[in-house]
């Protein structure tokens, strides 16, 4: 096991000094790890299955639904204005708002 944790973090240092992307750096690494592992032909569709039957995945279509009904109900506005009026005298004040709501 401490072999296939090497071999991944030497094929992302490797890639990364290189001056590869980070993207293209990780998924080689883990290619890598796949092929080193022996049996991927078998955990490659498990791995994909699982990652697409996850329920956080539902959140990305419905955060973006709901910004889209913010924005044409112009919720979004008034919410904007809201904190504009509270906050707004504060240096930074809005950004004081983003940080703490997150």
């Amino acid at each position: 096991m401490l072999f296939l944790a090497l071999a991944v973090i030497v094929t992302l240092c490797v890639l990364a000094v290189l001056g590869m992307p980070i993207i293209v750096a990780l998924a080689s690494s883990v290619i890598v790890f796949l092929f080193v592992s022996g049996g991927w032909e078998l955990s490659l569709p498990q791995q994909v299955l699982t990652g697409i039957s996850d329920y956080i995945l539902i959140t990305l279509p419905l955060f973006i639904l709901a910004g889209g009904i913010m924005n044409a109900s112009d919720i979004s506005d008034r919410l904007f204005d809201f904190a504009a009026a509270i906050f707004g005298w504060l240096r930074g004040g809005l950004a004081h708002v983003n940080s703490r709501s997150a």
